[in-house]
């Protein structure tokens, strides 16, 4: 009897064993379950960060685009304004006669002959009124202290610009060169050849620059409203050249 109720003491207890070890076991899966959904939903938000983080960097392409679109317009635009600006403006040419503007002043004194020679710059700032027009300019008369045929010289003109250099460093509306010039004889320019009506009322400044030895400019008094400039230094000497113009007619 007790060997009977020893056996059934130990098969108790062996049931038991088994049945913790199946609950062990179900608990181990349950745990690995969890941890697989929990990798899962991390995942998940990785994936949802980097989502977030894709649509970002496009809104950031997008913005861009719309600022380089911005600013082609406005490039654009300011191109538009600069060729609007440059347009022809409306002249009445039946309103306007030819005049003279004298660059210098006339006196009876002698008058001087400053050289220009070699890359010297003689030049003249002088305005033009309001409703008159700037079509040429006359030199009267440009020395060569008698070597004729072996001078050459280059006149530009150019819109003033607050100060001699920076109106020399600037691009000039008007270029022309002279070469084999006969001593003293004149020059005359007419603008209206690259501007139908000449240049419209404003500042403007000539030079005269040599391109060889033995050439220059004949000088008397200097006008008044003129400043004249010898190398780029302010001078006393007006130089003998006359501004033709168009003004309204009286």
């Amino acid at each position: 009897m007790k060997k009977l109720l020893a056996v059934l003491i130990i098969f108790t207890i062996c049931i038991g064993s088994m049945s913790t070890l199946v609950s062990c076991d179900k608990e181990s899966n349950n745990t690995t379950d969890t941890n697989t959904n929990t990798v899962t939903v991390d995942n998940t938000s990785e994936t949802t960060s980097s989502t977030t983080i894709s649509d970002t960097e496009s809104t950031s392409v997008f913005e861009t685009e719309e600022e380089t679109t911005v600013a082609a317009t406005e490039t654009e635009t300011a191109v538009v304004t600069a060729d609007s600006e440059t347009e022809p403006e409306s002249v009445d040419i039946n309103r306007l006669e030819e005049s003279k503007m004298l660059l210098y002043k006339p006196r009876n004194s002698s008058h001087v002959s400053i050289s220009a020679a070699s890359g010297i710059e003689l030049a003249c700032r002088f305005s033009i009124s309001a409703g008159s027009r700037l079509i040429g300019l006359y030199f009267e008369s440009c020395p060569t202290w008698g070597r004729n045929g072996e001078s050459g010289f280059t006149i530009e003109l150019y819109k003033w610009n607050r100060n001699y250099n920076k109106t020399i460093s600037g691009e000039p509306l008007f270029t022309a060169s002279f070469t084999n010039w006969i001593d003293n004889h004149d020059c005359d320019l007419d603008f209206t050849d690259i501007a139908e009506y000449g240049f419209p009322s404003g500042s403007y400044m000539y030079v005269f620059r040599g391109d060889t030895d033995n050439i220059g400019i004949w000088a008397l008094d200097p006008a008044k409203g003129c400043e004249y400039y010898e190398y780029g230094t302010e001078g006393n000497n007006g130089f003998r050249v006359v501004a033709r113009i168009l003004v309204p007619k009286e």
